[in-house]
């Protein structure tokens, strides 16, 4: 993946969840868009090849249980099972978090 490419993705994954939060947050929409958004987001990453040839890598293992479990609650949460708001925030969290670091890196490789 080209730098260029690399800074379009995680630009686009940064708005999303600036834009999520604010959805979620200021305009009241309750927590749909950070379920789907995270719904999303966890279906990238474990659709993406990188992770499957690096299955030696602990990140890559911790980020892959990570996005495996907010696959599984999201999909839970829109199925119309009740779970801990906290679960959900705290996911959506560390995604954005690991965007908002992607992104810095990205720029400062460029």
């Amino acid at each position: 993946m080209s730098n260029s490419t690399l800074l379009t993705v995680t630009v686009v994954l940064v708005l999303g969840h600036a834009g999520a939060l604010l959805l979620s947050v200021v305009l009241r929409k309750r927590i749909g868009p950070v379920i789907w958004l995270n719904l999303v987001v966890a279906s990238g990453v474990l659709l993406g090849p990188s992770f499957a040839a690096n299955s030696n890598d602990l990140r890559a293992t911790w980020l892959t249980g990570l996005e495996a479990l907010t696959l599984f609650s999201c999909a839970v949460a829109l199925g119309g099972v009740r779970l801990p708001v906290l679960l959900i925030w705290t996911e959506f969290a560390i995604n954005f978090l690991l965007s908002a670091i992607s992104l810095a890196f990205v720029i400062f490789l460029s």
